[in-house]
């Protein structure tokens, strides 16, 4: 039930008719408690200038917001193209050659090239008898083979290590990417620098430890 009479000006009517209409507000008595619960919720000084200079500054300041997280956003993305990139040319001139070498190996093994060589050492001379009077050369068929044994351990050896060199690398490059995949720039605030936060638990910054 109404209980007072607002007289309003032509210009304040106006004025009330646009809020109405803009917010879909149906009486004055709505518009009017509508406005001035906004002003109180929001502790609005009604003798503050939102429109000149406070609003310019607010405006710009966003604008300075936008264009730094623009910054900080390409900066990330440059630095992690930077470190595919290097990766990428250890992989495409050091790991990827050195696999293919691996690989090779692994064919000698399984095809038992070694053992042929061994079968063929071990395999007698049949001494023709027109050649009985010349001096029979120095068999080194002991030496060779013992020399052979000792490439292939040397050879089994490297092979072990390019292994786990690879593997430690795998894994590495794994833990670096969760870095980056789990960073952000955060922003102290006016005067306070950026700086990058990791998400990550404790559980899994310590798993990342153990992988140095």
């Amino acid at each position: 039930m109404l209980k007072n009479t607002i007289k309003l000006s032509d210009d304040t009517k106006d004025l009330l008719d646009q809020i109405q209409l803009k917010f879909g507000l149906k009486t004055y008595d709505t518009t009017v408690n509508t406005c001035s619960l906004f002003i109180i919720r929001n502790e609005i000084n009604l003798k503050e200038d939102y429109i000149g200079d406070y609003r310019k500054g607010l405006v710009d300041l966003e604008k300075r917001l936008t264009v730094s997280f623009k910054e900080h956003e390409d900066k990330m993305k440059l630095d992690n193209a930077s470190v595919r990139k290097w990766m990428g040319g250890i992989e495409k001139d050091y790991l990827k050659p050195l696999i293919q070498k691996l690989s090779i190996l692994d064919k000698i093994s399984d095809l038992g090239i070694n053992n042929i060589l061994q079968e063929k050492q071990n395999i007698p001379k049949i001494e023709s008898p027109l050649n009985s009077h010349l001096e029979k050369p120095f068999s080194s068929s002991s030496e060779d083979q013992e020399n052979t044994e000792k490439l292939k351990n040397e050879l089994q050896d490297k092979d072990q290590k390019f292994r786990d060199l690879y593997n430690k690398y795998e894994t590495q490059k794994q833990a670096l990417f969760k870095i980056f995949n789990n960073s952000k720039v955060e922003s102290g605030g006016m005067l306070s620098k950026e700086k990058i936060v990791i998400n990550l638990t404790y559980d899994e910054w310590e798993e990342l430890k153990r992988t140095q």
